[in-house]
Protein backbone atom coordinates (compact mmCIF):
# COMPACT_ATOMS: atom_id res chain seq x y z
CA UNK A 1 0.00 0.00 0.00
CA UNK A 2 2.96 2.13 0.85
CA UNK A 3 4.39 2.18 -2.62
CA UNK A 4 1.48 2.47 -4.64
CA UNK A 5 1.05 5.47 -2.38
CA UNK A 6 4.54 6.71 -3.11
CA UNK A 7 3.59 6.49 -6.97
CA UNK A 8 0.84 8.71 -6.69
CA UNK A 9 1.62 12.92 -6.81
CA UNK A 10 1.48 14.48 -3.57
CA UNK A 11 -2.12 15.93 -3.60
CA UNK A 12 -3.52 12.62 -4.39
CA UNK A 13 -2.07 10.78 -1.17
CA UNK A 14 -4.85 13.39 0.94
CA UNK A 15 -7.64 11.14 2.17
CA UNK A 16 -9.86 13.47 4.87
CA UNK A 17 -10.66 16.03 1.59
CA UNK A 18 -8.67 18.69 4.21
CA UNK A 19 -6.35 21.43 3.39
CA UNK A 20 -3.83 20.36 6.12
CA UNK A 21 -4.50 16.68 5.50
CA UNK A 22 -2.14 14.27 6.87
CA UNK A 23 -0.16 12.61 3.58
CA UNK A 24 2.75 10.35 2.83
CA UNK A 25 5.36 12.49 2.09
CA UNK A 26 8.03 9.45 0.89
CA UNK A 27 8.75 5.85 1.55
CA UNK A 28 11.35 3.26 0.96
CA UNK A 29 12.86 -0.14 2.03
CA UNK A 30 16.52 -1.41 2.50
CA UNK A 31 15.42 -4.98 2.31
CA UNK A 32 15.04 -5.67 5.82
CA UNK A 33 13.07 -2.12 7.09
CA UNK A 34 10.69 0.01 5.74
CA UNK A 35 11.22 3.18 6.21
CA UNK A 36 7.83 6.00 5.57
CA UNK A 37 7.72 9.53 6.45
CA UNK A 38 4.28 11.37 6.87
CA UNK A 39 3.66 15.28 6.50
CA UNK A 40 0.87 17.68 7.11
CA UNK A 41 0.34 21.52 7.47
CA UNK A 42 1.03 23.24 10.96
CA UNK A 43 -2.27 25.08 11.92
CA UNK A 44 -2.38 28.23 14.08
CA UNK A 45 0.79 30.26 15.15
CA UNK A 46 3.90 29.50 12.82
CA UNK A 47 7.74 29.92 13.84
CA UNK A 48 9.60 32.99 13.16
CA UNK A 49 13.51 33.16 12.22
CA UNK A 50 15.42 36.02 14.51
CA UNK A 51 19.70 35.83 15.10
CA UNK A 52 21.54 37.48 17.66
CA UNK A 53 21.46 41.18 16.52
CA UNK A 54 18.47 40.76 14.43
CA UNK A 55 14.50 40.94 15.53
CA UNK A 56 12.08 37.93 14.87
CA UNK A 57 10.78 38.72 11.66
CA UNK A 58 8.07 36.40 9.23
CA UNK A 59 9.24 33.79 7.55
CA UNK A 60 7.54 34.51 3.78
CA UNK A 61 5.06 31.85 2.50
CA UNK A 62 3.98 31.90 -0.80
CA UNK A 63 -0.02 31.37 -2.01
CA UNK A 64 -0.68 27.86 -0.98
CA UNK A 65 2.79 26.86 1.01
CA UNK A 66 2.34 26.50 4.74
CA UNK A 67 4.75 25.38 7.80
CA UNK A 68 4.72 21.57 7.78
CA UNK A 69 5.45 18.87 10.67
CA UNK A 70 6.18 15.58 9.46
CA UNK A 71 6.41 11.91 11.33
CA UNK A 72 8.48 8.86 10.27
CA UNK A 73 8.59 5.00 11.12
CA UNK A 74 10.38 2.23 10.45
CA UNK A 75 8.35 -1.10 9.93
CA UNK A 76 10.28 -4.56 9.96
CA UNK A 77 7.62 -6.56 8.31
CA UNK A 78 8.95 -10.34 8.98
CA UNK A 79 8.62 -9.36 12.94
CA UNK A 80 5.28 -7.32 12.29
CA UNK A 81 6.66 -4.90 14.79
CA UNK A 82 7.32 -0.59 13.92
CA UNK A 83 8.86 1.89 15.77
CA UNK A 84 7.21 5.81 15.18
CA UNK A 85 8.67 8.78 15.65
CA UNK A 86 7.26 11.14 18.68
CA UNK A 87 6.44 14.42 17.36
CA UNK A 88 4.70 17.32 20.15
CA UNK A 89 3.87 19.35 16.98
CA UNK A 90 3.77 16.98 14.37
CA UNK A 91 1.52 13.89 13.35
CA UNK A 92 0.85 10.99 16.26
CA UNK A 93 0.43 7.77 16.21
CA UNK A 94 -3.11 7.73 16.02
CA UNK A 95 -3.49 10.41 13.44
CA UNK A 96 -0.82 7.77 11.19
CA UNK A 97 -3.17 5.08 12.10
CA UNK A 98 -6.04 5.90 11.09
CA UNK A 99 -4.93 8.04 8.06
CA UNK A 100 -3.40 4.31 6.73
CA UNK A 101 -6.99 2.87 7.27
CA UNK A 102 -8.69 5.57 5.39
CA UNK A 103 -5.66 5.22 2.75
CA UNK A 104 -6.12 1.10 2.68
CA UNK A 105 -10.08 0.90 2.54
CA UNK A 106 -9.73 4.07 -0.52
CA UNK A 107 -7.19 1.77 -2.59
CA UNK A 108 -9.79 -1.06 -1.91
CA UNK A 109 -7.28 -3.14 0.54
CA UNK A 110 -10.24 -4.40 2.46
CA UNK A 111 -10.59 -7.79 3.04
CA UNK A 112 -13.44 -9.27 1.67
CA UNK A 113 -16.16 -11.31 3.45
CA UNK A 114 -15.86 -14.97 3.23
CA UNK A 115 -19.09 -17.15 2.91
CA UNK A 116 -21.03 -17.60 5.66
CA UNK A 117 -18.97 -13.94 7.52
CA UNK A 118 -21.11 -10.50 7.98
CA UNK A 119 -19.36 -8.16 5.61
CA UNK A 120 -16.12 -6.75 7.32
CA UNK A 121 -15.29 -3.03 6.86
CA UNK A 122 -11.70 -2.96 8.47
CA UNK A 123 -8.58 -2.78 6.87
CA UNK A 124 -5.71 -5.51 7.35
CA UNK A 125 -3.63 -4.55 10.17
CA UNK A 126 -3.67 -2.44 13.30
CA UNK A 127 -1.63 -0.28 15.49
CA UNK A 128 -1.03 -1.85 18.91
CA UNK A 129 1.28 -0.79 21.53
CA UNK A 130 3.94 -2.90 23.52
CA UNK A 131 4.99 -2.24 27.58
CA UNK A 132 8.21 -2.87 28.70
CA UNK A 133 9.65 -6.36 29.67
CA UNK A 134 9.73 -5.23 33.31
CA UNK A 135 5.85 -4.19 33.28
CA UNK A 136 5.14 -7.43 31.30
CA UNK A 137 7.14 -9.81 34.06
CA UNK A 138 5.30 -8.11 36.79
CA UNK A 139 1.94 -8.35 35.13
CA UNK A 140 2.61 -12.05 34.24
CA UNK A 141 3.33 -12.53 38.65
CA UNK A 142 0.15 -10.62 39.44
CA UNK A 143 -1.96 -14.40 40.83
CA UNK A 144 -4.23 -11.39 42.34
CA UNK A 145 -5.61 -8.18 40.65
CA UNK A 146 -7.26 -5.59 43.15
CA UNK A 147 -8.21 -2.54 40.50
CA UNK A 148 -7.87 -1.92 36.73
CA UNK A 149 -8.33 1.42 35.31
CA UNK A 150 -8.36 2.65 31.96
CA UNK A 151 -9.67 5.42 29.69
CA UNK A 152 -10.28 5.40 25.90
CA UNK A 153 -10.92 7.49 22.99
CA UNK A 154 -14.70 6.14 22.10
CA UNK A 155 -14.97 7.23 18.43
CA UNK A 156 -11.30 5.68 17.94
CA UNK A 157 -11.80 2.50 19.70
CA UNK A 158 -15.07 1.81 17.96
CA UNK A 159 -13.24 3.21 14.46
CA UNK A 160 -10.42 0.57 15.15
CA UNK A 161 -10.08 -2.38 12.53
CA UNK A 162 -8.90 -4.20 15.48
CA UNK A 163 -11.24 -7.52 16.29
CA UNK A 164 -11.60 -6.29 20.08
CA UNK A 165 -12.13 -9.20 22.93
CA UNK A 166 -16.31 -9.53 24.05
CA UNK A 167 -14.59 -8.04 27.55
CA UNK A 168 -13.93 -4.80 25.88
CA UNK A 169 -16.23 -4.39 22.85
CA UNK A 170 -19.12 -5.25 24.83
CA UNK A 171 -18.37 -2.15 27.13
CA UNK A 172 -17.79 -0.14 24.10
CA UNK A 173 -20.96 -0.92 22.78
CA UNK A 174 -23.02 -0.44 25.40
CA UNK A 175 -25.86 2.43 24.78
CA UNK A 176 -23.79 5.37 25.51
CA UNK A 177 -24.66 9.23 25.52
CA UNK A 178 -24.17 11.22 21.88
CA UNK A 179 -21.64 13.56 21.83
CA UNK A 180 -19.01 11.25 24.02
CA UNK A 181 -15.55 11.57 22.71
CA UNK A 182 -13.64 9.48 26.16
CA UNK A 183 -14.73 6.91 28.41
CA UNK A 184 -12.99 6.29 32.03
CA UNK A 185 -13.93 2.54 33.69
CA UNK A 186 -12.80 2.21 37.28
CA UNK A 187 -13.13 -1.51 38.06
CA UNK A 188 -12.14 -2.52 41.93
CA UNK A 189 -12.45 -5.93 43.45
CA UNK A 190 -14.43 -6.08 47.00
CA UNK A 191 -13.01 -4.67 49.91
CA UNK A 192 -13.64 -8.03 51.65
CA UNK A 193 -11.19 -10.44 52.64
CA UNK A 194 -9.80 -12.19 49.34
CA UNK A 195 -11.52 -9.70 47.46
CA UNK A 196 -9.71 -9.82 44.18
CA UNK A 197 -10.91 -9.47 39.89
CA UNK A 198 -11.45 -12.54 38.10
CA UNK A 199 -8.17 -12.77 36.92
CA UNK A 200 -8.89 -14.07 32.70
CA UNK A 201 -11.32 -11.50 32.83
CA UNK A 202 -9.04 -8.62 33.53
CA UNK A 203 -6.12 -9.93 31.69
CA UNK A 204 -8.41 -10.13 28.58
CA UNK A 205 -9.21 -6.39 29.09
CA UNK A 206 -5.47 -5.63 29.42
CA UNK A 207 -4.52 -7.57 25.86
CA UNK A 208 -7.80 -5.54 24.06
CA UNK A 209 -6.00 -2.18 25.38
CA UNK A 210 -2.51 -3.33 24.28
CA UNK A 211 -4.18 -3.50 20.52
CA UNK A 212 -5.94 -0.08 21.23
CA UNK A 213 -2.50 1.41 21.51
CA UNK A 214 -2.90 5.03 21.15
CA UNK A 215 -7.10 5.13 21.57
CA UNK A 216 -5.99 4.37 25.26
CA UNK A 217 -4.75 8.03 26.86
CA UNK A 218 -4.48 6.24 30.70
CA UNK A 219 -5.18 3.36 32.52
CA UNK A 220 -3.37 1.29 35.43
CA UNK A 221 -3.54 -2.34 36.95
CA UNK A 222 -3.00 -3.25 40.66
CA UNK A 223 -2.40 -6.40 41.67
CA UNK A 224 0.39 -8.41 44.04
CA UNK A 225 1.59 -12.27 43.92
CA UNK A 226 -0.85 -13.58 46.30
CA UNK A 227 -1.95 -12.30 49.58
CA UNK A 228 1.43 -12.29 51.78
CA UNK A 229 3.17 -9.78 48.87
CA UNK A 230 2.69 -6.65 48.49
CA UNK A 231 0.25 -4.56 46.33
CA UNK A 232 2.28 -3.35 42.99
CA UNK A 233 1.09 -1.03 39.62
CA UNK A 234 1.24 -1.01 36.03
CA UNK A 235 0.88 1.52 34.40
CA UNK A 236 -0.36 0.80 31.04
CA UNK A 237 0.72 4.08 29.46
CA UNK A 238 3.48 5.52 30.87
CA UNK A 239 5.60 1.73 30.94
CA UNK A 240 5.19 1.43 26.84
CA UNK A 241 8.45 0.31 25.44
CA UNK A 242 10.18 3.65 24.15
CA UNK A 243 13.47 4.87 23.97
CA UNK A 244 15.77 8.27 22.78
CA UNK A 245 18.01 8.74 20.34
CA UNK A 246 20.28 11.96 19.64
CA UNK A 247 19.80 13.64 15.84
CA UNK A 248 21.29 16.40 15.21
CA UNK A 249 20.07 19.06 12.72
CA UNK A 250 20.85 20.74 9.96
CA UNK A 251 21.64 23.90 7.76
CA UNK A 252 17.41 24.54 7.95
CA UNK A 253 17.54 23.64 11.69
CA UNK A 254 15.71 20.41 11.38
CA UNK A 255 16.15 16.60 11.78
CA UNK A 256 16.86 14.98 8.51
CA UNK A 257 13.97 12.60 7.34
CA UNK A 258 17.19 9.75 6.31
CA UNK A 259 19.08 10.73 10.31
CA UNK A 260 15.40 10.23 11.52
CA UNK A 261 15.04 6.74 10.12
CA UNK A 262 18.39 5.81 11.10
CA UNK A 263 17.90 6.53 14.73
CA UNK A 264 14.15 4.63 14.71
CA UNK A 265 16.14 1.70 12.68
CA UNK A 266 19.00 0.97 15.26
CA UNK A 267 16.67 1.51 17.86
CA UNK A 268 13.99 -0.94 16.71
CA UNK A 269 16.79 -3.83 15.67
CA UNK A 270 18.20 -3.12 19.41
CA UNK A 271 14.65 -4.26 20.62
CA UNK A 272 14.37 -7.36 18.66
CA UNK A 273 17.80 -8.54 19.22
CA UNK A 274 17.87 -8.03 22.87
CA UNK A 275 14.02 -9.52 22.95
CA UNK A 276 12.34 -6.59 24.23
CA UNK A 277 9.68 -7.30 21.88
CA UNK A 278 8.46 -10.74 22.05
CA UNK A 279 8.24 -12.53 18.64
CA UNK A 280 5.73 -14.56 17.95
CA UNK A 281 6.33 -18.24 16.91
Amino acid sequence: MLAELNLRPLEQRVFDASSVGLRLEHTTSDGAFVFADFAAARVGHGPGKMSANGPLTEIELEDGEAFGEDTGFVYHPPSGYLALQYNHAGPRVARVAQYLIAADLSLGGVRQALPGEATIDRAGFSFGAVLKPDAYSRLARFGIIKELEFEVSVPGARASDRAMGRSLSDILDAPLPSGIDTIKISMRASREAGGQLGRSGAMQIIDDLHGLGAMVQGGYVKGKQDEGTRLEAVDLVQERLSSEALVTTGRGRRYTRTDRWGAMERILDGWLTTGALPVAP
